[in-house]
């Protein structure tokens, strides 16, 4: 099969898909800044990949596809982007306050500080490990990787499975001392 190359009829294809392309953004997005965003960056995919396209299906259905998977795609990498910053910001503000604290003298936040730090000892063996390496020992999912003879991507995940679990301790706990 030859591949598809960028023509008229694949202009008019988008420009005649365009309403509806941005009404499927519009169900992922919180503005339409945004669904215009996803939007674009998913007509730019479908542009840089339509040497792909194969001509074995609808040029539209295929269109929609990428515009689709690249609209989910940046969802997700914004989603692990603002876990792993709040997960940071939440850590370096943790040790910082803990660190600051001079007196010896327990007090009620050094009691919570203590606490809210004992839930990443709580962790399963495994998120502990990587969470303490990531976090702690400043090393990078390779590294963690090689030294735990796992793949980068199970290092990801399980650093990521340890910030959710922590943060949903920690969302507890504060809720709790709320009442």
């Amino acid at each position: 099969m030859k591949t598809a190359e960028f023509d008229k009829n694949n202009a008019r294809a988008f420009e005649r898909l365009y309403p509806e392309l941005l009404t499927f953004c519009m169900k992922y997005a919180n503005s339409q800044d945004a669904a215009m965003d996803f939007l674009h960056d998913g007509i730019i995919r479908a542009l840089e990949k339509i040497h792909t396209f194969e001509g074995r299906g609808n040029f539209d259905g295929w269109v929609k596809h990428v515009v689709k998977n690249r609209t989910i795609d940046t969802l997700r990498m914004k989603q692990k982007r603002e876990t792993f910053f709040d997960s940071m910001e939440l850590y370096k503000d943790l040790k910082e306050n803990y660190e600051d604290k001079t007196n010896n003298e327990p007090q009620k936040d050094d009691l919570q500080m203590d606490k809210i730090l004992s839930f990443a000892e709580e962790l399963s063996p495994k998120f502990k490990t990587v969470f303490k390496m990531y976090t702690i020992g400043k090393m990078k999912h390779h590294e963690i990787a090689k030294e735990l003879n796992i793949s980068e991507g199970t290092s990801k995940s399980n650093l990521l499975r340890a910030r959710r679990n922590m943060a949903k301790k920690i969302e507890k706990f504060i809720q709790n001392k709320e009442l």
